[in-house]
């Protein structure tokens, strides 16, 4: 499954208008509380890296970006399952990630010319960047629409917390 995530990763950095479908096979690939925090920390990890950029700090960078996406896509396609319990459990973890902060390249404006001196960057590394933060503002608009739209039309959401498994 893991490689199968890279892969999608892959194809919807390099190409962001693809559209794909995953869906997980067995209930210990699907996300927990546990994501909702690996974000968290991610989103804590990319604005520090941010704050400081160095030589060193450039590769962290684009991993943390691509990690953060691959947990959030499997937020995103749990939203999407037909089973009710999965469903509301994705949606709180929704709720708990898009309640907090962003990760700074996806609230304002990023100087790439600066990050490319900063982190001496070639114009390949640059575009990965460019193209993964692209992908996660792409993301996190079709997790809000999903959100918002399922969570007025299809559930009851009074409580706020995940059935009990």
């Amino acid at each position: 499954m893991a490689s199968l995530t890279k892969i999608v990763v892959l194809v919807l950095i390099t190409s962001p208008a693809l559209i794909s479908t995953k869906l997980a096979t067995d209930d210990e690939d699907l996300p927990t509380e546990e994501t909702v925090i690996v974000i968290k920390n991610l989103t804590q990890s990319i604005n520090s890296v941010l704050l400081d950029p160095n030589i060193e700090n450039g590769n962290l960078l684009l991993k943390s970006l691509y990690e953060y996406y691959n947990h959030f896509d499997d937020i995103y396609w749990m939203m999407k399952e037909k089973d009710d319990d999965k469903k509301k459990r994705a949606f709180s973890y929704a709720k708990q990630i898009l309640d907090y902060e962003m990760p700074s390249p996806l609230q304002k404006n990023i100087n790439f010319d600066h990050l490319k001196v900063r982190f001496e960057w070639n114009d390949r590394s640059v575009q990965e960047v460019y193209d993964a933060i692209k992908s996660l503002k792409a993301l996190r608009e079709n997790v809000e629409f999903l959100y918002n739209e399922l969570t007025f039309n299809d559930f009851d959401f009074v409580t706020n917390s995940p059935p009990d498994c």
